[in-house]
């Protein structure tokens, strides 16, 4: 009996010990990545405007104002429209956490440094609208590019893609200007854009340089669990407005990234950003640098979107 009363007591503690939680993640989860980095950065401001029998000029959005020509947008049945359209608009240069919403910054496999990056996008009940009428983007700015690089993002198979297209369907000027909205008159300072056909999204840099062309390629090992189809892996420069998505290499089982680098080296951080079920998200962050580091190993924790959203704002 002397011998029973200590077993019995211990078996009783040890049943009485908390239970760990053991999450397993869902091997078949697939993430939504817009909803999940709409979630984390915010999406681009949407407002309601109605189109005028003359030119509508919108002065609602800070950075930019807006002129629609008359008769400017067409609908997918090739009619046009008129009354009330959605406008949504954002320039995303402003903070670093905003890049990884936007398309790579890549064109001809050399790094974009955008000095302004801009979406636009038309819309009426439901159903993109395109300006067959070059539509103008006038954005303040003090410090322009003299001789800048207009290059566009157009969405083809659920991919946007950056391209130059002829003056006719885009091209860009710095100035001033003076605006009539109307009853007043606004004066804008710094570059005007205008764009017709189909693109999502207007990126102004410098022009590329001809340097010998330095391949260079990073790989990024992430956790046992992360794969393309639950996680997002992106490169953002410390000092420049360059954010690069890295793919999913099957065969390696790691994320990727090669670039021309242009003998130059830019310094950045790799983002591990993954959703392993409807509420259980994974983050991790290290610093890398692009044309120095080939091999790198992220490891991320569980965080929730509130946590994340800190940690990107803070880059």
């Amino acid at each position: 009996m002397k011998l029973f009363l200590p077993f019995l007591f211990l078996i009783i503690l040890v049943s009485c010990q908390k239970n760990e939680y053991v999450f397993i993640p869902d091997q078949t989860f697939v993430i939504n990545k817009d909803l999940l980095i709409a979630a984390m950065v915010g999406k681009p401001t949407s407002y309601l405007i109605h189109l005028s029998a003359d030119n509508t000029v919108f002065t609602g959005y800070a950075p930019a104002v807006i002129e629609i020509p008359s008769e400017a947008l067409m609908d997918s049945k090739g009619n046009i429209v008129s009354g009330e359209i959605k406008l949504e608009v954002k320039e995303y240069t402003s903070t670093k956490s905003a890049l990884i919403q936007c398309p790579s910054s890549e064109y001809e496999m050399k790094p974009i440094d955008s000095d302004r990056l801009v979406y636009l996008k038309f819309s009426q009940n439901g159903e993109d609208l395109f300006p067959i009428k070059k539509v103008s983007v006038y954005i303040q700015d003090e410090n322009v590019i003299n001789d800048p690089n207009l290059l566009v993002g157009s969405l083809t198979d659920n991919r946007v893609t950056w391209s130059k297209i002829s003056e006719s369907l885009s091209n860009i000027s710095v100035g001033t200007w003076t605006i009539s909205t109307g009853e007043t008159q606004r004066t804008i300072s710094g570059y005007k854009l205008e764009v017709k056909g189909s693109p999502r999204w207007i990126s102004i840099s410098d022009k590329p340089n001809n340097l010998n062309p330095t391949v260079h390629k990073l790989n990024v090992k992430a956790n046992q669990e992360q794969n393309s189809k639950n996680t997002l892996a992106f490169f953002v420069a410390d000092e420049k407005n360059i954010m690069m998505q890295l793919t999913w290499n099957e065969s390696k089982s790691n994320f990727g990234l090669t670039t021309n680098t242009q003998n130059k080296n830019i310094a950045g951080k790799i983002l591990i950003i993954s959703q392993l079920g409807d509420n259980y998200f994974e983050f991790g962050m290290t610093n890398a640098v692009l044309g120095v580091d080939t091999d790198i190993t992220v490891l991320s924790s569980k965080k929730d979107i509130k946590e994340i959203k800190s940690i990107l704002n803070s880059i």
